[in-house]
């Protein structure tokens, strides 16, 4: 958790400047000493001074910012707060020995420091500009939806059972004992016999400890026999045939149907205002791009 601190604290000193306070201190002292603020003679954000900058509360804020959320709720705590104070005042003080050396007028330096600047202007002008400024009401969000409804489109499925008398590998003799067998069972079956006892007692597929129940499905996820017969079969009712698939030989149950539907627009629209958002800001940017391209003259070198 200390690394993740580290790395936030560094994060936000790249883009913090010097917050040099008008506050009645006694003289600092050339070794620079931290001293915690006298709350009668600062502002009131004032945390800390370490030599001649005072950290604010404003800085600690900036810092949570930029930390995780699943660290925030410890840092957000008056312990948090306060391991973050500390390393803050660690930052100055080696800032103020990077100072001492020189190393704030490295060109180098200079040269990323302003590729930065130029980056935060960026971002600034686009959050102000475009993403703060950009919203959708509630009449627009159900318009959009109404637009892409297939989209959130729930097909019809179906809530089977089966009893499968393998005939994968066999030979014709052994096929037609199959289908035989395939008789007898849909026999009794049609006799009014339990389905899903007889599916135990017979079946061949891996649903059979289950009573050969298979759960609801789309007609997609199963073999079009199969699902053929058993879309076509009213709710509660026996496929009036014997189905033969790749796998074999199928006796099916329809339990229960559910017609299609679509996914009501209250599931959907948290997502929707997401997508939309992000569809009118990249608009907008566009639009900005085209008349910053007519106003300013651009040449390749």
């Amino acid at each position: 958790m200390k690394k993740i601190l580290v790395i936030a604290i560094l994060l936000v000193s790249v883009v913090s400047c010097n917050n040099k306070k008008q506050v009645k201190e006694k003289v600092v002292e050339k070794t620079e000493k931290v001293e915690l603020m006298d709350k009668n003679e600062t502002p009131k954000n004032a945390l800390a001074r370490v030599g001649d900058e005072v950290i604010t509360e404003d800085e600690v804020e900036m810092v949570l910012k930029s930390i995780p959320e699943q660290y925030k709720d410890y840092y957000s705590s008056e312990e948090g707060k306060k391991e973050i104070l500390k390393e803050l005042v660690e930052q100055k003080l080696i800032k103020k020995e990077a100072e001492k050396l020189g190393l704030d007028n490295d060109k180098e330096l200079q040269k990323e420091l302003n590729l930065y600047k130029e980056r935060l202007l960026i971002n600034s002008y686009i959050n102000k500009n475009i993403i703060k400024k950009i919203d959708v009401t509630e009449d627009e969000l159900k318009a959009y939806y109404e637009a892409n409804k297939e989209n959130y489109k729930i097909p019809e499925q179906v809530n089977a059972s089966h009893i499968l008398i393998l005939t994968m590998n066999l030979n014709e003799k052994e096929k037609k004992a199959a289908y035989k067998k395939a008789q007898d069972v849909f026999k009794l079956v049609k006799e009014g016999k339990d389905f899903h006892e007889l599916a135990k007692q017979y079946s061949e597929g891996p649903s059979a400890k289950d009573g050969g129940r298979l759960g609801w499905f789309e007609k997609e996820r199963m073999v079009k026999e199969f699902s053929d017969a058993a879309f076509s079969t009213e709710k509660g009712k026996v496929y009036d045939g014997i189905v033969e698939t790749k796998y074999g030989y199928h006796i099916i149950l329809t339990e229960d149907k559910k017609e299609s539907s679509y996914i009501p627009f209250e599931e959907k629209e948290k997502e929707l205002k997401e997508e939309l958002l992000n569809k009118k800001r990249l608009d907008e940017y566009n639009k900005t791009l085209e008349r910053l391209k007519k106003e300013y003259n651009i040449e390749e070198m």
